[in-house]
């Protein structure tokens, strides 16, 4: 995992020329990109990064590059997806999940590919 520190100010350049990173830490806490809002967030509220007063430019952001490493779902995912015993925070997280992982996956495709 490699770690690089920027502004947010320059974490804006980065999204306007079309390389914003997928995931990045601020104020402690781990946010993904969101292609469709330009924004970042985090899985449990959803607030947007940009869209906060307490967003200030001059602050560190540290990008955060993994090699991407796809997990299978555990057994007790699965045995709750089965039994229909899914709470509703849980049922956000696993879409949320989900949608991460298949974008993952298709930029490791197009990696592949070489494009």
């Amino acid at each position: 995992m490699i770690i690089t520190g920027i502004t947010v100010y320059e974490l804006l350049g980065l999204i306007k020329d079309g390389q914003a990173p997928k995931k990045v830490k601020y104020r402690n806490e781990v946010l993904y990109y969101d292609e469709e809002s330009k924004d970042y967030y985090n899985d449990e509220d959803m607030n947007p990064l940009f869209a906060g007063a307490n967003t200030k430019l001059d602050k560190e952001v540290e990008i955060i590059e993994e090699d991407v490493e796809i997990t299978k779902w555990g057994d007790f995912a699965i045995d709750e997806v089965e039994n229909k015993q899914l709470k509703m925070d849980n049922i956000k997280k696993y879409i949320a999940i989900i949608m991460r992982t298949q974008n993952e996956i298709i930029d490791e495709i197009k990696k592949l590919k070489g494009k």
